[in-house]
């Protein structure tokens, strides 16, 4: 039987973490479901895990990794120093380390997290998708061919429904 590599899980938290933080409490949390699920299912698999909350040093993570000596790293970072927008970088950092990382890769998050890029890559493949535009902030809204009112506004780089508005 083979033995069961070590999970090294990482999630973002809102403020600065140290290598042996306890999350019992956090875990008990509503908004901590995911995180709660992920472990809950690790633990019933057998497989041996650590855990490390992330907000802006990535050195705490090197630290972590040298310590803890994981096979894989179950990556649950959404953010990193409270901004989404960093969602590829602190990936990035992680594909850096030399452990196999879960999840969408880097190139994936910067195609997906910018709607331009993924509609135009999605249009060149015959992947219809809704009629856009790209206003630039500060300029007129020039109206294109076939675009009507109501419009959907949403900045390019954000993800679900931050920022959209009618």
């Amino acid at each position: 039987l083979a033995k069961k590599p070590r999970v090294l899980v990482l999630f973002d938290v809102g403020e600065p973490t140290s290598l042996d933080d306890d999350y019992t409490e956090d875990l008990k949390s509503p908004d901590w479901k995911t995180e709660r699920h992920v472990l809950s299912a690790l633990r019933k698999l057998g497989y041996p895990f650590a855990m490390l909350g992330v907000h802006d040093d990535t050195e705490l993570i090197r630290e972590m990794i040298d310590r803890y000596q994981p096979g894989v790293i179950f990556n649950m970072v959404e953010q990193f120093a409270n901004s989404l927008g960093n969602e590829d970088r602190i990936t990035s950092f992680l594909e850096l380390q030399g452990v196999p990382v879960t999840g969408c890769g880097s190139t994936g998050i910067t195609l997906c997290k910018d709607k331009v890029i993924s509609k135009k890559i999605l249009s060149y493949h015959n992947v219809r998708v809704p009629k856009f535009a790209v206003q630039q902030p500060g300029q007129l809204i020039e109206m294109r061919s076939g675009m009507n009112y109501p419009l959907i506004v949403k900045p390019a780089r954000e993800e679900a429904s931050y920022g959209i508005s009618l």
